[in-house]
């Protein structure tokens, strides 16, 4: 950034001579020569005088719709989420992330052939605004990949779900989708495999993921299409997702074959 930094103060401001007046003290006490203050002093008489004789035109300075609307949106922290949608149905990942994150999110998805993928062939997926619900980016689901057109790509370490103590994170590969499932604590900034068992993450709701990183246990259907209640388990060797009526012990000891 190479330009100097400025503000005016007008006479119609009525915090300015306050605003001087104060302005005058912190260059005094900071060791302003005494023609400095003095220049300075001279200014803040003559903006009195003005609102003195002008205290009509004397007001708080106040911004245009224009500015204002220009400013709200700088303001906003803008956070993106991605959606699949077709003509009978609606679903999201439940991301936070920023236009750009999210849109790269969004084409790796389309590029390995995400489990969302296959279920909305034929819709669109999406990159819509959490808090204005503005769709800033969109494309048509055109089917699974054909994987021996294309040439493989893994994108690593990208992380998949976030709660407040910890993150999943995983590779994402154009050939196999999903691998390599780890959890972040970031209580400890530690990052340690996760042994998801019996379960496919790929096709949890993110409420479900969520809730599962906070801690809570949920429901859901196994590989074995068996219902389920499980949780995440901290084991030795790192983490487990485990049904919860298994004991702790038993999982430490399954990992750390």
């Amino acid at each position: 950034m190479n330009e100097i930094p400025a503000i005016v103060f007008q006479g119609t401001d009525s915090c300015s001579a306050e605003i001087l007046e104060s302005a005058l003290s912190i260059y005094k006490k900071n060791g302003c020569s005494d023609e400095f203050l003095y220049d300075l002093k001279l200014l803040v008489d003559d903006f009195k005088a003005y609102q003195m004789e002008n205290s009509h035109e004397v007001k708080l300075p106040k911004l245009t719709e224009s500015e204002k609307v220009m400013l709200k949106a700088d303001m906003m922290d803008e956070t993106y989420d991605v959606f699949f949608n077709d003509a009978t149905d609606s679903n999201s990942k439940g991301f936070s992330l920023t236009r750009d994150e999210a849109i790269e999110k969004a084409e790796i998805m389309l590029e390995s052939g995400d489990s969302y993928v296959n279920d909305y062939t034929g819709g669109t997926i999406s990159v819509v605004g959490n808090e204005t619900g503005k769709t800033v980016w969109e494309k048509e689901i055109q089917g699974p990949i054909n994987k021996s057109e294309s040439s493989i790509q893994v994108y690593r370490d990208e992380e998949l779900f976030s709660s407040t103590g910890k993150s999943l994170i995983a590779d994402v590969s154009t050939s196999s989708g999903y691998d390599n499932y780890r959890i972040l604590d970031k209580s400890t900034g530690k990052t340690e495999p996760l042994n998801v068992g019996d379960i496919d993450l790929s096709k949890q709701s993110p409420e479900s993921i969520k809730k599962l990183l906070s801690g809570d246990k949920i429901t859901t259907i196994n590989n074995s299409a068996t219902l389920v209640t499980v949780e995440l388990i901290k084991g030795k060797a790192g983490w487990g997702i485990a049904e919860s009526t298994s004991k702790h012990v038993a999982y430490s000891s399954q990992i750390s074959i």
